[in-house]
C-alpha cells in the first residue's frame, strides 16, 4: 500500500518515513484505519520521488494492458482515467476479432493498438512537459493562442483520428525541441518498465539506469 502526498508536506511533519507512513494509514480515512486495526510493517517503507513510467511491449498475445498498467505521465491533469477508458474502448473490438481468429498469426496480433496508444499518449506527454517546462508559453496556448486545440486535448481527444496533431502540439514539440519524429521510436524490443524522464532527461532518472552508482531512492534523495 502506498501513500502519495507532496514532498513538502511530508517534510513539515518531521517525522521518520515509518512514522510518517504509520500515521497517514492512520488519518486518511476511518474506514482504512477499521480494516487494518494492527499494521504490521513486512519491511521498510521506501521513498519514491518520481513515478512516471512506461512499459514496453505491453501488447502481445493473450494480454493487452490498458492505462496506467503500461504508462503513467503525471497526475496533475488527471489524465489517466480517460486514458483509461478510452484504451478499453479501442481493445474491445480488436479483442473480439482476435477471439475470432483475426492476426492470430502475428507475433504481436495487437502491434497497431499498442503504436496507436503510444501515439496518442505522446501527445499528452509533451502536454504536461510544456506545462511544467514553459508555463508561461503554455498558458498563453490555453487562454489566448489555441483555446479551442486545448480544449480538444484536456477533453482527451488525443489520438490520430481527432485532428491530431494539432497547430498546439506541433507548437509544443517545437518548445521542446521534439519537433519531427526523429527523437522518437516505437521499435523496440526491450520490455522493462523505464521512467518517463529517461528519454528526454536521462539526468532526471539516474537511479533506474543500468549500473547506476546510485543504490536506492532514499539515497539519491540525500539527507533530510
Amino acid at each position: 500500500m502506498g501513500i502519495v502526498c507532496p514532498s513538502a508536506y511530508f517534510l513539515d511533519k518531521k517525522e521518520s518515513k515509518r512514522d510518517f507512513y504509520i500515521r497517514e494509514l492512520r488519518e486518511l480515512h476511518p474506514e482504512l484505519s477499521r480494516r487494518i486495526p494492527e499494521i504490521k510493517l513486512v519491511e521498510d517503507v521506501h521513498v519514491i520521488p518520481n513515478y512516471s513510467y512506461q512499459v514496453n511491449g505491453f501488447c502481445g498475445k493473450g494480454f493487452i494492458c490498458i492505462g496506467d498498467a503500461h504508462r503513467f505521465i503525471d497526475p496533475i491533469f488527471s489524465f489517466g482515467l480517460t486514458v483509461t477508458m478510452r484504451e478499453g474502448q479501442f481493445a474491445a473490438p480488436i479483442i473480439r476479432g482476435y477471439l475470432e481468429g483475426a492476426n492470430r498469426d502475428k507475433p504481436n496480433p495487437f502491434a497497431d493498438h499498442q503504436l496507436f496508444c503510444e501515439m496518442g499518449i505522446d501527445v499528452l506527454e509533451d502536454v504536461l512537459d510544456s506545462f511544467w517546462e514553459h508555463p508561461l508559453s503554455f498558458a498563453h496556448c490555453v487562454y489566448s493562442r489555441y483555446t479551442e486545440y486545448m480544449t480538444d486535448m484536456f477533453a482527451g481527444r488525443i489520438y490520430g483520428h481527432e485532428r491530431q496533431p494539432t497547430p498546439a502540439l506541433h507548437s509544443f514539440r517545437k518548445l521542446l525541441k521534439r519537433e519531427g519524429e526523429r527523437e522518437r521510436s516505437y521499435e523496440t524490443s526491450d520490455l522493462y518498465s523505464i521512467p518517463i524522464g529517461s528519454r528526454y532527461h536521462p539526468e532526471r532518472a539516474a537511479i533506474w539506469e543500468v549500473n547506476s552508482p546510485v543504490e536506492t531512492t532514499e539515497k539519491w534523495l540525500g539527507p533530510r
